[in-house]
């Protein structure tokens, strides 16, 4: 994956929005020499994973350009003499609002049509896509242009209210509650024949409410927002998309658990999918490693299944079923390897293990496993 860090450094120094197809190609590409343009023999989201999660770790490229974008905009909650010189010309850009109410805003015309601008919007949107999160209805979302809140079907948008300071959601709440007219006209001062503007509002915020629970802040909002980021920024948020599509693994865990007979605790399962890596340096030996815990290795059964092969039986022994199992484990000229290796390691370290049918395929204790009851 040499080609990658120099793709990330490009799309890193240009705060645009780099053509998202050019960079699904690079994974497409990826994906069919991986696969030699073959259909893939796992599932993608465990190819994109984290290793700790059960994955193989797999870039996306596009996921990596949000992530450098959030990690710019981070800046733009900086002290004054911290921030970059780009972040005050923005600030006069998009007055009266600020930068992020801008960006959790959906209509409105984006000012100059600026190209940086519509990528900054763009990126907040996508990236809470992403995530699987809404950011359009938090207290910290912007009251006006934003598609959510609408009183006659049309967005709102007061020029006054907004040069009053009235700018989020969160500025006409007290805790919960919506704030009183004679609150708002105090700490706003605006005037009395705003009332009927007042109650127009309170009841697009009251019905909204009912609807969609408002929450204070989204995880990428609590994250852009963090004054301890560092410079593992964009890394953060890269990790963040990431977590929000783990492979499903339930699936196998029960098909390892029906094999061993017993129940796999989460803890031990996290430990078997996520450690595949550490086990040793060398590639051949990881992948070997992986293909077991996710069964992807062609047994006799799966090759009969499929009418690629004539009988199911092992093809050591001609007795037994070839399941992954009994491949790995039952057979009994597979247990002689087995009883060897782990008198071997005994001798030479000391231990004690036991031959048992965790042990050998997974690397785990029987003391590990919840035995179901016969």
């Amino acid at each position: 994956m040499i080609v990658v860090p120099q793709i990330n450094y490009i799309i890193y120094m240009l705060p645009l929005n780099f053509p998202l197809l050019v960079l699904k190609k690079f994974n497409k590409i990826a994906e069919t020499f991986l696969w030699s343009g073959k259909s893939p023999s796992l599932n993608r989201t465990k190819l994109y994973a984290a290793k700790e999660d059960g994955g193989l770790a797999m870039p996306r490229v596009h996921w990596y350009h949000y992530a450098f974008s959030l990690n710019q905009l981070s800046k733009i909650y900086g002290a004054d003499g911290q921030s970059p010189a780009w972040v005050s010309i923005e600030r006069e850009l998009t007055e009266p609002f600020s930068i992020h109410a801008f960006m959790t805003q959906t209509e409105g015309e984006i000012p100059f049509n600026s190209p940086l601008l519509r990528f900054e919007r763009e990126t907040w949107r996508t990236s809470h896509q992403i995530v699987g999160s809404k950011p359009l209805f938090t207290r910290r979302s912007s009251l006006w242009n934003n598609k959510l809140l609408k009183v006659g079907r049309k967005v709102l948008f007061w020029r006054t209210w907004t040069e009053a300071g009235i700018i989020y959601i969160e500025d006409v709440l007290e805790g919960d509650k919506f704030i009183s007219f004679e609150q708002m006209m105090t700490k706003y001062h605006i005037p009395k024949t705003a009332f009927w503007k007042y109650l127009q509002l309170r009841s697009c915020l009251l019905s909204m409410q009912k609807r969609t629970p408002l929450i204070k802040q989204t995880l990428v909002q609590e994250m852009i927002q963090a004054s301890q980021l560092t410079k593992k920024t964009a890394s953060a948020f890269y990790s963040l998309m990431r977590q929000s599509h783990p492979p499903g693994l339930s699936g196998l865990k029960k098909v390892w658990e029906e094999d061993l007979g017993g129940e796999i605790s989460e803890e031990m399962w996290k430990d078997i999918t996520g450690s595949w890596y550490k086990i040793s340096r060398e590639i051949q030996t990881r992948l070997i490693i992986y293909k077991i815990i996710h069964r992807c290795y062609w047994t006799p059964c799966k090759m009969a299944k499929l009418k690629l092969r004539d009988s199911d039986l092992c093809w050591r022994c001609h007795r037994s079923k070839g399941t992954l199992s009994h491949m790995l484990y039952d057979c009994h000229l597979t247990q002689n390897l087995w009883k060897t290796i782990i008198g071997f390691v005994n001798k030479v370290l000391g231990t004690k293990f036991v031959q048992n049918p965790a042990l050998c395929p997974l690397g785990i204790g029987m003391s590990y496993l919840i035995v179901y009851p016969v």
